[in-house]
């Protein structure tokens, strides 16, 4: 599925067809002239199945096992993600994990500060191999 990045003034809208003018606030955004709006880039998304599919095809293994595979893969990186284990593929990259700290925000809705709180996040930093 291919989607298109429009940017107008101070707003970024993500659409999925340019001539479907009834997606959202799309609409409303297209009424004022295509012509005032740059277009940024085309990117093509991959979901989970389009990836089984490619694992399939590439290693020649049937979707259903390609499908296990994925998914032990995944489970396997967030098992031990959790358990605070840094995960380094050679020639892909290294997924890790990352305190960030306490910090203070604003809700929006009230517009009163908060405390957001302390979490773990995972993160990725691509390997040499990777460069696109």
């Amino acid at each position: 599925m291919y989607f298109w990045g429009v940017s107008y003034p101070s707003e970024v809208l993500w659409i999925r067809n340019l001539e479907e003018k009834s997606v959202g606030r799309v609409s409303r955004f297209l009424t004022r002239g295509i012509n005032r709006c740059l277009i940024l880039q085309q990117v093509k998304r991959m979901n989970k199945s389009e990836f089984v599919a490619a694992v399939a095809e590439k290693s020649g293994l049937k979707k259903g096992d390609a499908l296990k595979a994925v998914n032990a893969f995944i489970e396997v990186l967030i098992e031990s993600l959790r358990k605070g284990l840094k995960i380094s593929l050679l020639g892909f990259g290294t997924f890790s994990v990352v305190d960030k700290a306490e910090r203070k925000g604003i809700n929006p809705a009230t517009k009163k500060p908060i405390i957001i709180k302390a979490r773990k996040v995972a993160k990725f930093k691509p390997g040499a191999g990777l460069k696109l």
